[in-house]
């Protein structure tokens, strides 16, 4: 009886080894088809072919050399190895309920509050979300079109709210909502959404012409202050009729896009461009990808955003709930069986991810894309005898590493800027002059611009504007 059971065990630790084997080379084959050989997925960092590829089938060899074991010695060593895969399931099951929490926090900005004696909220958004929904409000979190673009097989960024046939692409949030978008400073700022999901007052689209509007990135959607404390409440103080169309993670063609979709019927007399060194280029290098984002610039083509708010308001509704089930779930099956959270805490995240900002490294086709995109902006606001100005917005890292790479193609823009005849407003000059550049951002630390940042910016936008026009 001792015997044949000690038999039947041999036979299941064989075939757990023959099993674990075979989904170590399928894995190893299916990755260098995908990333290799077929090219549809890239690798981030060169040491991932061997990490991805060279591992799983070395480690599949092994398992399968260890068949000739003595049966003693293959039974403890399938013990150790099943000990060893619930170890590490059991920690990324771990890291994947925490996800949400550690996402929410930058360690470093937080214990600098600590230090000054400034409360920190250290809640997730998905917590601020569920605290208003106890008092009835229904708030939801900012959308904006970066969360939607998806990489498809080919490479292709394809909107996750709509099919191939029928993409359609957001470029606003949801509307009329309270809205929970980010925290830097202590507090999360929550805004109400206005009729097209933007960060502005309700009913600024019924003027009849605006003064200013507004395209960029997270700066210029007011992350992370108080809507009336952003560089843009502090501009529409003194100008009533401006509007921003800014959007976390917008690059320059997400600032083309929502400029050709928004702005021709509103025909603002500024269309105020701000560029992020610290980012810009490099979302243009993912959004390059999206055969969407390329019409704007090929064509006359819209979505027509503006008439179809209420079939976006249920798109956006329909994302969010998928990504709270999917927050609440952990992970999904194959992610779980990836180890996805658990490869990312260790920095071994080479491959190319949904929403992984793209190395910013641009060459010299980038550029000339970047110079198309300006010159398309400009003639766009000039058949509404509208004006474009470009503002430089420098980043944290200027101040705080000389060797910056984001730092270093500024001269590039701005140049190309100059050959197209745009006027150029210059926050890095600014700041550089104020002596203490750092003391601009929150907890002099790596983030969007605090108060004082903001009202710089504003005052420097506003000398400009007040230059050549009289409101």
């Amino acid at each position: 009886m001792e015997r044949s059971g000690m038999a039947w065990a041999v036979r299941f630790a064989n075939l757990i080894l023959m099993g674990a084997a075979s989904i170590l080379f399928l894995a190893s084959l299916h990755t260098g088809y995908s990333y290799v050989w077929t090219h549809s997925k890239h690798f981030t960092h060169p040491q991932a072919i061997l990490l991805y590829v060279g591992a799983p089938a070395a480690a599949g060899i092994v398992l399968f050399l260890c068949l000739r074991l003595q049966p003693l010695r293959k039974l403890k060593f399938v013990l150790s190895l099943a000990s060893s895969v619930f170890a590490i399931y059991g920690a990324e099951y771990f890291l994947a309920r925490i996800a949400t929490h550690l996402d929410s926090l930058t360690a470093e900005r937080v214990e600098r509050a600590r230090t000054l004696g400034v409360r920190f909220d250290s809640r997730s958004r998905i917590e601020v979300i569920e605290e208003f929904e106890k008092r009835k409000v229904a708030a939801v979190p900012a959308v904006t079109p970066f969360l939607l673009l998806n990489r498809a097989p080919g490479g292709e960024l394809r909107s996750a709210v709509g099919h191939q046939e029928t993409e359609l692409l957001p470029l606003g949030g949801i509307s009329q909502r309270p809205t929970v978008f980010c925290n830097e400073l202590g507090e999360y700022v929550v805004y109400k959404s206005d009729e097209h999901g933007f960060n502005n007052p309700l009913s600024i689209w019924s003027s009849d012409r605006l003064d200013v509007a507004i395209v960029g990135d997270s700066n210029a959607h007011g992350a992370c202050v108080e809507p009336e404390r952003s560089f843009v409440g502090l501009i529409r103080n003194q100008i009533t009729k401006t509007l921003t169309l800014g959007g976390n993670g917008n690059g320059p063609l997400l600032m083309l896009a929502s400029l050709r979709e928004y702005l021709p019927r509103l025909s603002p007399k500024y269309v105020l461009w701000f560029h992020c060194e610290g980012n810009d280029l490099g979302d243009l290098i993912r959004e390059k990808n999206s055969p969407l984002l390329i019409r704007y610039l090929r064509t006359e083509f819209t979505q027509g955003l503006r008439g179809r708010q209420d079939a976006i308001d249920r798109v956006l509704q329909d994302f969010v709930d998928r990504e709270r089930r999917a927050v609440k779930g952990g992970l999904s099956l194959s992610e779980t069986l990836k180890l996805t959270r658990l490869r990312q805490s260790m920095g071994l995240v080479y491959g190319s991810a949904r929403n992984a900002p793209a190395p910013i490294q641009p060459n010299p086709g980038d550029f000339d894309l970047f110079r198309e995109i300006l010159l398309r902006a400009d003639r766009t606001a000039s058949s509404w005898k509208g004006k474009l100005m470009f503002v430089y917005l420098p980043a944290w890292d200027r101040y705080n590493s000389h060797d910056a790479q984001s730092t270093k193609d500024r001269e590039k823009v701005l140049n190309i800027v100059r050959q197209l005849q745009i006027p150029i407003i210059d926050i890095h000059e600014a700041f550089q002059n104020s002596k203490d550049p750092l003391a601009f951002f929150p907890f002099r630390y790596n983030g969007h611009y605090n108060h004082a940042g903001q009202e710089l910016v504003a005052n420097r936008v506003l000398e400009s504007i007040n230059a050549g026009a009289a409101f």
